[in-house]
């Protein structure tokens, strides 16, 4: 991640690593849809 690890300031793990917004229209459907739709746009943004 590229930050430095120093005792006396606060540590952010993980969570906000790497991010990458997305923009999606969501029609409805089943989570599978919504799983499809979302590896998709991901796979279509690189």
């Amino acid at each position: 991640n590229g930050r430095l690890e120093e005792t006396d300031r606060e540590r952010v793990l993980g969570l906000f690593l790497n991010t990458l917004p997305l923009r999606l229209q969501l029609t409805g459907g089943t989570w599978l849809d919504l799983v499809r739709q979302v590896f998709a746009t991901e796979r279509d943004s690189l």
